[in-house]
């Protein structure tokens, strides 16, 4: 017996079917573009300020030589063209100006005065001015001595030296004054070696703002030396110098007195002779 076998094949067909479509999406990174453009944008910026600067410092060098220039040829041509009579009367009026440094320099007639600020506490606007001393033709001879006031109170504070206390409160014969005060203190006997060509005598003095005192300088009472000193604050130290030959040896005084005469201190000293 034959058996048949039937094949069945169904044919579908390809435009039956549904078309699937394609499609393609872009996504973009708006925040790296962005910053591209940010740099971008720095970058060039950058670069138009240095080309604009360096432009602009040509410029302004150029302005300002050009400035100095024309400043430079107006002063040249502002500056006075001096005549021959111009001259003459400049070198003279410089010849009436005496320099300060040959001032200063011009040696003082003996006796030598300077005068020391007050102590301190006491307010003092500026230092006092020396004063001038008295120019003295010849010696004067001095037979008495002057004497203490009756109600002064005298005391001995060294050999030979005697102060009225109510007035003075130091009185020094001393070598050399530096800072305001004394450097030494010398005895009755004075070596020459012990100073150089001068002797100062130191006073501190209270009680006779406003008056005048002097002071005295003897030898072999005789007067070589009469200092007038103004007192211008209740305390105050002042000094006088006087030069000393080699040849003035032996007694010295010196005596601080008021206008009035009364005496306020008294140093008497003998310069030894300098040994052969």
């Amino acid at each position: 017996m034959t058996q048949r076998i039937v094949i069945k094949t169904k044919m579908t067909d390809a435009t039956s079917q549904p078309r699937r479509v394609e499609t393609v999406g872009y996504q973009y990174h708006w925040r790296r573009i962005f910053t591209a453009l940010c740099v971008a944008g720095f970058g060039v910026t950058a670069l138009s300020y240095g080309v604009f600067t360096s432009v602009y410092a040509d410029e302004t060098e150029a302005e300002l030589l050009l400035a100095s220039n024309v400043v430079a040829s107006v002063n040249e041509a502002e500056q006075p063209i001096l005549t021959a009579a111009d001259t003459t009367e400049n070198e003279q009026t410089e010849s009436l100006v005496i320099p300060t440094s040959l001032v200063a320099d011009t040696d003082t007639p003996e006796p030598e005065v300077d005068t020391i600020e007050p102590v301190a506490d006491e307010p003092q606007a500026s230092e006092p001015e020396p004063s001038k001393p008295e120019p003295i033709v010849e010696p004067k001879a001095s037979n008495s001595q002057t004497q203490f006031a009756a109600d002064a109170h005298v005391a001995s504070i060294a050999l030979n030296a005697k102060v009225d206390t109510s007035h003075i409160s130091r009185a020094v014969l001393t070598s050399g004054i530096e800072n305001r005060e004394p450097i030494n203190v010398l005895k009755h006997l004075v070596e020459p070696n012990k100073f150089q060509e001068k002797l100062f005598f130191f006073t501190e003095i209270k009680g006779l703002q406003g008056q005048v005192v002097q002071h005295l300088w003897f030898h072999q009472d005789q007067l070589m030396a009469d200092i007038s000193l103004p007192v211008s604050t209740p305390r105050y130290r002042t000094y006088s110098s006087k030069n000393i030959m080699p040849s003035q040896t032996g007694e010295w005084r010196v005596e601080v007195i008021t206008e009035s005469g009364q005496l306020l201190a008294q140093k008497s000293f003998r310069i030894l002779a300098k040994a052969p």
